[in-house]
């Protein structure tokens, strides 16, 4: 079962491929994304990332992000990659999508 500490830490240490396999078999096992739980850890950095992906994944897909992620703060630093941008838009971040403010 995928979790989003996996595609938290597949974004944070830039490795697009894995991440987007990681993305592809959540949504397979979890379609319904606001009743996806709230990642068990301690590392802010990757509860961040979790729930900015979470948002992001709602957002594209029309649902509502699990509840959770309201109380979760931004991460400190934009984290850079072309995981779900358009082709023409490589180098957008997490944070265009107004997920990391």
């Amino acid at each position: 079962m995928v979790t989003l500490e996996q595609l938290a830490e597949a974004a944070l240490n830039r490795e697009s491929l894995l991440l987007r396999n990681l993305t592809h078999d959540l949504l397979r096992e979890n379609p319904n994304l606001s009743e996806c739980p709230k990642p068990q850890t301690y590392d802010l950095r990757i509860l961040a990332a979790a729930a900015s992906l979470v948002e992001l994944l709602a957002l594209r897909l029309r649902q509502t992000p699990p509840n959770w992620t309201k109380d979760v703060g931004a991460l400190p630093e934009p984290v850079y990659g072309n995981w779900f941008a358009p082709s023409h838009s490589p180098n957008l971040t997490l944070g265009d999508f107004a997920l990391f403010t």
